[in-house]
C-alpha cells in the first residue's frame, strides 16, 4: 500500500498540471478581452476565497480531534462552493452573449465552464467527505483523515 505522503505528492502533481492549463486559458482570455468592449460581469470571488479557509479549518480540526469543527468546516465549504456555482450559473443566464460571439465568448465560456465543472467535482468529493464525517468515519491519525485531506487538496486547487 502506498504511503500517504506519496499519495499527497501525486495529488499535488496532478493539481499543478491542471493549474498550468488554467493559467494558459486565463492568458488567452486576457488576450481576447483587449479588443472586446462587451466584457463579462465579474463573478463574486468571495465564496471561493472563503471556502479555502473553511476547508483548511476542517482539516486542522480533525487533526486536533475536533470532530464538530471538521463537520462545520466541511459543511461550510460545501455551501460556499454551491453558492459560487449558483452565481456562475446565474451569470450564464444573464450575461448577454454566448460562446458563438467570437473569441472572447468562446474563451470565456470554455474557461469558466471548465472551472465550474471542476467545482462540481469538488462538491461531489466534499459531499462524500461530509457524509463520512457525519457518520464518524474520521480520526486524528493521518491515515484516518485522508478522506478529508484529499478533497481538501483538490478544493485548494479548484478555488
Amino acid at each position: 500500500m502506498p504511503s500517504m505522503e506519496r499519495e499527497s505528492h501525486r495529488i499535488v502533481i496532478a493539481g499543478a498540471s491542471s493549474l498550468l492549463g488554467a493559467v494558459s486559458l486565463v492568458t488567452a482570455w486576457f488576450g481576447a478581452t483587449v479588443s472586446v468592449e462587451n466584457r463579462a460581469q465579474d463573478t463574486n470571488p468571495a465564496p471561493a476565497i472563503s471556502s479555502s479557509f473553511t476547508v483548511h479549518y476542517a482539516l486542522e480540526s480533525i487533526r486536533r480531534g475536533n470532530r464538530r469543527g471538521m463537520k462545520l468546516g466541511l459543511a461550510a465549504t460545501w455551501l460556499l462552493g454551491a453558492t459560487f456555482l449558483f452565481i456562475q450559473i446565474n451569470e450564464y443566464v444573464h450575461i448577454g452573449f454566448s460562446a458563438r460571439n467570437g473569441a472572447f465568448g468562446s474563451i470565456f465560456y470554455g474557461l469558466t465552464g471548465l472551472h465550474g465543472a471542476h467545482v462540481f467535482v469538488g462538491l461531489v468529493l466534499l459531499s462524500f467527505a461530509n457524509i463520512r464525517a457525519w457518520r464518524g468515519h474520521f480520526g486524528t491519525d493521518a491515515k484516518d483523515h485522508l478522506g478529508v485531506e484529499v478533497p481538501g487538496i483538490y478544493w485548494h486547487f479548484v478555488d
